[in-house]
């Protein structure tokens, strides 16, 4: 019987927590998905999905998935000032939160700030040395400054890790 209660001790101390994080994940990602398809069609969509996850981050303010999803439904909505301001506090919680990283390195690019896009990107590498959109990015980034050997190292890197990638 002490087998049966250490196991399951330690199913409720690293599984369920897992679990709670997975089905949360599950649940963001299908939020942003129904958005995504609402938007063109279904009025309001918009606020229905800044109001949703908000009230996502009332729950869990420090989420990244969250505060990155509204950067990019500001960024969608053309308020480049409050994406800026989501995206950035998605990275206050997690440095290497990809897609925070990316929507940023984006915002950047757009006021023309090369430089800022670059070294993001760069870090960003560093910190998540395996994501294939970083890398991607990179590379684009140094071919478009003709730095043809250090975009070929990106692309080739991107490719080993996932060779099926849409990019």
């Amino acid at each position: 019987m002490q087998a049966r209660q250490r196991v399951m001790a330690g199913v409720s101390r690293y599984f369920y927590p897992t679990l709670w994080w997975a089905i949360l994940a599950i649940l963001v990602s299908g939020l942003f998905n129904l958005h995504e398809a609402l938007q063109g069609a279904a009025k309001d969509a918009n606020e229905w999905a800044v109001k949703s996850f908000e009230q996502g981050l009332k729950i869990e303010p420090q989420n990244p998935a969250l505060l990155t999803e509204l950067g990019k439904i500001f960024l969608t909505n053309g308020d480049k000032e409050k994406a800026r301001e989501y995206f950035d506090r998605a990275v206050g919680v997690r440095p290497a939160y990809i897609e925070a990283q990316l929507g940023l390195a984006y915002l950047d690019n757009e006021t023309g700030n090369a430089d800022a896009v670059k070294s993001r990107l760069e870090n960003l590498v560093k910190l998540a040395p395996f994501s294939v959109d970083a890398r991607f990015e990179l590379g684009r980034v140094y071919f478009n400054n003709k730095e043809y050997d250090k975009a070929r190292e990106q692309f080739e890197a991107a490719v080993v890790l996932f060779p099926n990638h849409s990019n």
